[in-house]
């Protein structure tokens, strides 16, 4: 007859060990979400050129211009079309020139905008990001 053997786990050690793997685990998730991140940064491939993303804000509209090399952002413009832009807006070349020397230096539409002109900075992030879908294209 064979004897049956138990094992005896004390419950810290239990916890600590999970709590050990839970944190490898939530560290490696990490880590390959900021390789992921920085190496589609690293790799982004654009189709050189220009692209320009219209917006209409109601009182007029504005057309967003990204130039793209290969490899990177090249210039971002702000160009009003319409005469009433800067009355309605008069804040919307500077957060637009601010907004763009971001772009440049971060080469992504990934940053921090000023909470002053958060939805200024909001609209023009997103037209430079279609501008730059089209460039991916």
């Amino acid at each position: 007859m064979t004897a049956h053997r138990f094992y005896v786990i004390p419950l810290k050690r239990l916890i600590r060990r999970a709590l050990v793997v839970i944190l490898a685990a939530g560290l490696l998730l990490l880590l390959c979400h900021a390789l992921g991140n920085g190496v589609s940064s690293l790799s982004a491939h654009y189709i050189p050129g220009t692209y320009a993303t219209e917006v209409d804000l109601g009182e007029g509209r504005i057309l967003v211009e990204v130039q793209v090399n290969s490899r990177e952002i090249l210039d971002v413009s702000v160009t009003n079309l319409s005469e009433t832009i800067p009355v309605f807006y008069p804040n919307l070349q500077a957060t637009a020139d601010a907004l763009s020397a971001s772009v440049l230096e971060a080469q992504s539409t990934g940053i921090d905008v000023e909470e002053d002109f958060a939805i200024t900075s909001g609209v023009l992030l997103n037209a430079i990001e279609e501008s730059l879908a089209q460039a991916r294209k």
